[in-house]
């Protein structure tokens, strides 16, 4: 309910799928767009695996490729956000129609260093060349950041040329609300002004 609030262009396309066994499944999915008989869905919760959920006992890979399958079927495209730590989160989970959506993980073990060691040659040199020029990284704060960020995809969407971005202003500032050791915003500057923004969720080892 929450979602459809947020995304009033967005409507509910979850539904009870029966797996093989006589179990029942409850896959959630947002319908983005349609044509004719022909539906675009998304699965939700954005940016986590989310469903489904199964009515006796715990799913399977078996399970998830069944559910997908059966979702895909009145669909022109299903696309799944995967949570990377979840152990259905692979690739041959997805079935035939399915599409993934991809969520990177950064390890952030050690300092700024040993981080930047991790990432790729050319990825490492635009870091330092951003670094000469004057360009500074620091973590957002508060509503004011989540409205830097949330104008910074306004204007990457001028350029792009498309009519609105994909997510309303009113989840940015929902973003901004959320505690500071599950979201981070990253923000990146040059003579004080904002000039770029990673947000990213924040995930805690276990045990």
């Amino acid at each position: 309910d929450r979602l459809i609030a947020t995304f009033p262009h967005l409507q509910d396309a979850s539904r009870l799928v029966e797996l093989p066994d006589g179990r029942q499944a409850l896959f959630c999915a947002l319908k983005t767009d349609s044509f004719a008989r022909w539906s675009w869905l998304d699965a939700m919760p954005y940016a986590l695996f989310g469903s489904p959920v199964v009515s006796e006992g715990t799913l399977t890979a078996e399970d998830m490729r069944f559910v997908l399958d059966d979702f895909s079927k009145d669909a022109a495209w299903l696309s799944v956000n995967f949570d990377p730590i979840h152990p259905l989160a692979q690739p041959d989970s997805l079935g035939t129609l399915a599409s993934p959506l991809t969520t990177h993980i950064l390890r952030m073990e050690g300092d700024f260093e040993a981080v930047l060691r991790g990432f790729d040659q050319t990825a490492r040199y635009h870091a330092r060349r951003a670094e000469k020029r004057g360009v500074s990284a620091r973590r957002g704060h508060g509503l004011d950041d989540f409205k830097a960020y949330y104008r910074l995809v306004q204007r990457a969407i001028e350029r792009w040329g498309l009519v609105e971005t994909p997510f309303p202003k009113a989840l940015y500032s929902a973003f901004a609300l959320l505690p500071e050791t599950d979201i981070s915003l990253w923000l990146a500057e040059f003579e004080d002004q904002a000039v770029g923004a990673v947000p990213g969720r924040l995930l805690h080892p276990r045990g």
